[in-house]
């Protein structure tokens, strides 16, 4: 198991077969303007958008609710 630490996330990595990868994400809660840089965090990465009040997925590009629309 290795801690990634990147600002305010901390992702656990986990072996298998020898390659790191991310086990399923938890899912937090943000407001919208505090939510993690999208660099930080893998695509699909679940966030729940306390400003909106709908859960927001990352794309690798934008923040996007369950229709895929950008959710500011």
């Amino acid at each position: 198991m290795y801690i990634v630490i990147d600002g305010s996330i901390i992702t656990t990595l986990v072996s298998f077969g020898g390659n790191w990868e991310y086990p399923t994400p938890v899912a937090r809660s943000f407001a919208a303007i505090s939510r993690p840089l999208l660099a930080s965090v893998p695509v699909g990465f679940m966030v729940f958008n306390t400003t909106s009040g709908k859960p927001n997925w990352s794309n690798g590009v934008a923040w996007v609710d369950g229709v895929g629309t950008v959710d500011p």
